[in-house]
């Protein structure tokens, strides 16, 4: 239930307000005082036409809001090829990236209180959620049942009836943590399935560190919480619909998780070399426990600077080379060396970029 000095702002306002705006005032409770409540198609205060970027005195700066606003919406997988997540309301929709993310968010309708909105030109903007809860009535979710210690998410909205579908051929299932996770990409197919089919086939690649035990190796086994050894490098290829959910594997990182239903594919790479992999199908599903566990790898890099593979987080000080070339706390340059992957909307100075994986080098001028 809301406070009773608290307004709600649809996506619509932020998107026709055209101005940075940084609603953080949940986060600094000196700033709220008292305001007469009134309906959030009436409040234009803050996002009247004389505030658009045009007539901004500085467009490159989030004006703060010195009161408490809330946005109210879904949290969704993106459709399109934006690699991001979505929020959406009855009035609009925009791009948007999530701290404390919680898998259970999907689909699922939350209140926003700390947040951060940068207009972008190419679409309606970026939304950055800073705070957000669930509504009292869905604080507590549940999965197939209350007894559920795990919860299942379908990677494929299929219309196909499930007695249709051909389990035989995505009998596969593993659990382990998830190491790395690659950019989306598009290859080439040769082959569709049918003339409706795209020629090109959209997808990311997953390695996961999966447990060997007899109870993860069974074919019938169920989920369970009990000791596991991490050390079965396995990939995942993410292809077609089920690409839509890189924003979200990407924050899994280094968590714990199990998929079902997938089929195994000897995949070439050029004449000789081969590689066993999963394929995700109409029939898999990622399970991820309510309890998520942070993994961590028997042991770590030391970083010397000279070409070692290791985890880094830090600030973002500058963007150069519309965006191939990231400055971090003054001191660290990120090379993309990706020219056709698409810079993250999020992606801008005082971001913080936590636990990339890259291979670092000591560069003396």
């Amino acid at each position: 239930m809301l406070e009773k000095n608290v307004k709600v702002l649809t996506i619509a306002e932020l998107i026709h307000g055209a101005r940075p705006l940084s609603g953080t005032s949940f986060l600094h409770p000196y700033l709220d005082r008292p305001i007469s409540r009134t309906s959030s198609s009436n409040y234009r205060t803050p996002l009247g036409p004389a505030d658009s970027i045009s007539d901004s005195t500085n467009p490159k700066i989030l004006t703060p809001l010195n009161h408490p606003v809330v946005l109210i919406g879904t949290l969704t997988l993106h459709s399109s090829h934006d690699d991001c997540l979505e929020f959406t309301d009855s009035s609009s929709e925009i791009c948007c990236d999530i701290l404390d993310f919680n898998v259970r968010a999907i689909g699922k309708r939350i209140h926003v209180s700390a947040w951060n909105f940068i207009p972008l030109k190419s679409t309606n903007g970026f939304l950055e959620i800073i705070k957000w809860n669930f509504p009292e009535s869905t604080s507590v979710l549940h999965g197939c049942s209350s007894t559920d210690s795990f919860d299942s998410f379908p990677l494929f909205q299929s219309s196909v009836a499930a007695s249709e579908i051909d389990h035989s051929k995505s009998r596969y299932r593993f659990h382990g943590a998830i190491e790395s996770v690659s950019p989306v990409s598009i290859v080439p197919c040769s082959r569709p399935c049918s003339s409706n089919d795209s020629a090109n086939i959209r997808g990311f690649l997953m390695r996961v560190l999966a447990c060997d035990c007899k109870f993860c190796t069974a074919k019938e086994c169920e989920i369970t919480h009990e000791c596991h050894s991490f050390t079965k490098p396995k990939f995942v290829y993410f292809f077609g619909a089920a690409s839509c959910w890189h924003p979200v594997a990407t924050k899994l990182v280094g968590k714990v998780i199990t998929i079902s239903g997938l089929k195994k594919k000897l995949v070439f790479i050029g004449k000789e070399e081969s590689q066993l992999m999963f394929v995700t199908t109409e029939n898999s599903v990622l399970h991820v426990p309510r309890l998520l566990k942070k993994w961590s790898p028997p042991s770590k890099t030391v970083i010397k600077g000279k070409g070692e593979s290791g985890v880094y987080t830090g600030v973002v000080k500058g963007v150069y080379m519309q965006g191939l070339l990231v400055e971090l706390d003054n001191e660290v340059w990120l090379l993309l060396t990706d020219k056709l992957r698409t810079v993250p909307h999020s992606l801008r100075s005082g971001a913080v970029v936590r636990e990339i994986t890259l291979f670092l080098c000591l560069f003396i001028a």
